[in-house]
């Protein structure tokens, strides 16, 4: 019986001590296109901070491909050591047959000092417990779609999101996670609509 008890314990507790990111889009996608039609799709995450750059492209490629579509990072299709012409840019969007590209923008983004707290709980004959003082971060990013064999954008848009954690770099994995699992869910409803 103590086995059964443990079990949704630790549970609430992961679900207490983790952080859960909020990202809100606001977006407006071409009324005449489908964005379930493209399969292959480049992800480019424009930001000075290489590490962020990779870790968002990672978090936004694993959500498409959980969704059957084909995606690629711009920080391995183009190393970020050296500058690209445009023809040369053309030329890795044609051999890679990318037909949408995602590219997301750092706004803005605000840190600041969160609550400070202290949780304590028995488990077990001793104390597991938290204190801190959280960091809140929030970050605004621009988000645009461009299918590349018409030319055009087929949505743009914005995201606001944030997350309160006791590390920086918490807060940042978990707005990623969000990021990623708001903006796929955003292209496909709407592809729906």
């Amino acid at each position: 019986m103590q086995k059964n008890i443990s079990l949704p314990l630790l549970l609430f507790l992961a679900l207490i001590l983790a952080g859960c990111a909020s990202t809100q889009i606001e977006s407006i996608a071409k009324p005449d296109s489908d964005l379930l039609n493209y399969d292959k799709i480049l992800i480019f995450c424009n930001f000075d901070n290489l590490k962020y750059r990779i870790r968002l492209e990672s978090e936004i490629k694993k959500q498409f491909e959980r969704n059957g579509k084909t995606a690629f990072k711009s920080s391995e299709v183009m190393p970020p050591l050296r500058e690209y012409s445009e023809a040369e840019y053309d030329e890795i969007i044609l051999s890679k047959e990318i037909e949408l590209l995602v590219e997301i923008k750092l706004l803005n983004m605000y840190s600041s000092s969160g609550s400070t707290s202290s949780f304590m709980m028995p488990v077990g004959g001793f104390f597991l417990g938290r204190g801190s003082s959280e960091v809140k971060l929030s970050v605004d990013f621009d988000i645009m779609m461009y299918d590349t064999r018409a030319g055009e954008i087929v949505l743009k848009g914005t995201a606001s999101s944030e997350d309160e954690d006791d590390e920086f770099e918490d807060c940042i994995e978990s707005i990623f996670e969000s990021l990623a699992e708001e903006l796929v869910g955003k292209y496909f409803s709407a592809s729906k609509n």
